[in-house]
């Protein structure tokens, strides 16, 4: 119910062996978002920051970022 009444952007990125194993079901929880992106980590769990994807996430992030924002 919170995911759906978010109406900004949302970046969700979840890994490909993540808790949420229904990735695409996961980005259609944002209802009401103005755009919502999904990244999948490839060979990536949980702690991404911990990752050996992690500076694909974190530029990713910086792309996102310079789309989205104004």
């Amino acid at each position: 119910e919170e995911m759906a009444a978010i109406r900004t952007p949302v970046l969700l990125a979840l890994g490909d062996r993540d808790l949420a194993r229904d990735l695409p079901g996961a980005a259609a929880r944002y209802r009401a978002a103005d755009d919502v992106t999904l990244v999948r980590l490839r060979d990536t769990a949980h702690c991404h920051n911990q990752a050996a994807s992690r500076t694909v996430l974190w530029d990713r992030i910086v792309r996102w970022c310079d789309a989205v924002l104004p």
